[in-house]
């Protein structure tokens, strides 16, 4: 793994998921880019997550590394 992306947990994690492309898509799917995040409703909350979400933000990131290539050397 390249070292940004040990500096930086979110990068990290970003870097670990985007081995998993159908999990990307679900979670791009279930948390949508604007408005009110649906994806991030807890039971009860009277508070809404304004999208796109930090889910959303770190599925991006992990389909951006998939499309570049950057997914560091283990």
């Amino acid at each position: 793994m390249d070292r940004t992306a040990a500096d930086d947990p979110f990068s990290t994690f970003a870097a670990e998921l985007s081995h998993n492309l159908p999990l990307i898509t679900r979670l791009l799917a279930e948390h949508p880019p604007e408005g009110l995040c649906t994806g991030c409703v807890l039971p009860g909350a009277k508070t809404a997550q304004v999208a796109p979400c930090g889910v959303r933000n770190v599925a991006a990131l992990a389909l951006s590394i998939r499309s570049t290539g950057h997914e560091g050397v283990e």
